[in-house]
């Protein structure tokens, strides 16, 4: 047999399929983080930092979908980010924004059109998909990929849902909320700003309200600063700013998140007495309105790596007895990773020209072959 025939019996598995397809193949190697057989450990759990919605603060229809509509939002972006490492974070929330206002609703509106749906939702109690199209756009704010990605006609089929529900005490009642409702920020972001705004209400009326966080998965003290306070908006005032201050390290973390909410609003007369909104008659002069709590999502900065071999083509003579092959890793050493391997019969059959194997390949944390 000559050397060439047992060099490609023998190791054209390792030069064509050595790794499940699932993984995206890049210029410097296979990308870690993605495809269904790559086991990133030691997770922090993230299924358990949501909400619980049995509590009876989500009675409330409209507050209980804007809360599922968050951890939905909050997963959409864990598996887009998967499937994408090096995504921005600009572009990271642009994805999951669209996919979330492109979902259910917009397909009903599309198939049954705006005059039908809209005049269902209108008469009688407020549907499912009302709540829905107010969460999404409660969750991400006036951003421009909803002017930009979606139909006007889309668009003001959303305006007639939330605004014709909201017209009765808009006039009446000062407003106080999160616009948006949602941040992604990298962990070396330093630190970033949170928006409260203020929207409609009698004027020369001065409002204050507190304002702290809470942990999710992410954790106060190591991954960002806590933070609690009080917001002053004056008559004129449209909107208010809560600084946040994101701690780095070197820790390898999956992304995380952690809350800011609103509480305790009341109201200053010209004469100095604070009042409670609630209790002067009628309408309430002002109010907490949803989304009273944001998110915070922290990117890791610290990506998990990029696989390959050494050497992409080997060749040995027969009689060689064995090869030991180096796979390495690139871009980033944060996190044990596993990463499953096996061979493939080319040529070459296993069993019969080489030895068939299969099993995994463990990298620890910071290590890089």
């Amino acid at each position: 047999m000559q050397w060439q025939e047992c060099r490609d019996r023998t190791f054209a598995p390792f030069q064509t399929r050595f790794l499940p397809r699932r993984y995206r193949r890049g210029s410097h190697g296979m990308i870690a983080t993605e495809g269904e057989e790559l086991k990133m450990l030691e997770s922090n759990g993230i299924q358990g930092a949501y909400k619980d919605f049995s509590q009876p603060d989500f009675v409330d229809p409209a507050v209980r979908a804007f809360e599922e509509h968050r951890r939905e939002f909050i997963e959409l972006m864990r598996e887009i980010r998967k499937k994408n490492p090096h995504i921005s974070p600009t572009e990271l929330q642009k994805q999951a924004e669209y996919e979330m206002i492109t979902r259910s609703v917009f397909k009903s509106l599309w198939v049954r059109g705006v005059s039908e749906v809209c005049t269902a939702l209108f008469r009688g109690p407020k549907s499912r998909a009302f709540y829905r199209v107010q969460a999404t756009r409660r969750l991400i704010g006036g951003g421009d990929i909803v002017k930009k990605r979606i139909d006007k006609e889309h668009n003001k089929a959303i305006d007639m849902l939330v605004q014709a529900q909201e017209k009765q005490t808009r006039e009446n009642t000062c407003k106080i909320f999160f616009d948006p409702a949602h941040y992604t920020v990298l962990e070396n972001v330093g630190s970033f700003d949170v928006v409260v705004g203020r929207d409609g209400g009698p004027e020369g009326l001065t409002v204050m309200v507190d304002y702290y966080t809470e942990d999710g998965t992410a954790n106060a003290g190591s991954d960002y600063v806590p933070v609690k306070g009080t917001l002053t908006f004056y008559p004129d005032d449209r909107n208010q700013k809560i600084s946040i201050d994101i701690v780095d390290d070197d820790v390898f973390e999956e992304d995380e998140h952690f809350y800011l909410h609103l509480k305790n609003l009341r109201v200053r007369t010209k004469d100095g007495l604070i009042l409670d909104p609630s209790r002067i008659g009628g309408l309430p002069v002002a109010q907490l309105e949803m989304p009273a709590t944001a998110t915070i999502m922290i990117l890791d900065d610290d990506h998990a790596g990029v696989f390959s071999f050494e050497h992409d083509h080997y060749e040995v003579v027969e009689s060689c007895g064995f090869l030991s092959l180096r796979v390495q890793r690139h871009s980033g050493a944060r996190g044990k990773v596993v990463i499953p391997y096996r061979t493939y019969d080319g040529s070459a059959i296993g069993d019969k020209h080489f030895e068939a194997r299969e099993g995994e390949v463990t990298f620890d944390d910071n290590q890089t072959e």
